[in-house]
């Protein structure tokens, strides 16, 4: 019996995203809040770190059991060396989903496809 449904990547919701320098570091910083009205298993936000406006090297934000209407705040490091920007690229949320007394999760992500289920 499937107790709960998947999840939508407009379930997060991110704010003041930027990049921050934190002495020889820089950081993406911001905050993200979930917005689906029920809890997410995981989150994950990639971000793509830009050149010139390519594509240089990614990020990802995890978080876990994230309550309805959490907020958290973001706080990345990247460790790509040199870049001139950062976009978002992709949100995957996961909502937990009981079928025969297993647990797995269903994400979605921002494009609009589903990857495949993974079980933990």
């Amino acid at each position: 019996m499937l107790l709960a449904g998947m999840a939508r990547a407009d379930d997060v919701k991110l704010r003041n995203v930027e990049l921050v320098k934190v002495g020889r570091a820089t950081y993406i910083m911001g905050t993200a809040t979930n917005v689906s009205g029920k809890t997410l298993d995981s989150v994950a936000i990639d971000f793509d770190i830009l050149k010139g406006g390519k594509v240089v090297g990614r990020e990802t934000v995890k978080a876990d059991d994230v309550e309805s209407g959490q907020a958290w705040r973001i706080s990345q490091p990247i460790t790509t060396k040199e870049f001139d920007g950062m976009r978002v690229a992709d949100v995957m949320a996961g909502e937990s989903t009981l079928d025969a007394g297993s647990l797995a999760t269903t994400p979605t992500t921002a494009t609009g496809a589903t990857p495949a289920t993974t079980t933990p």
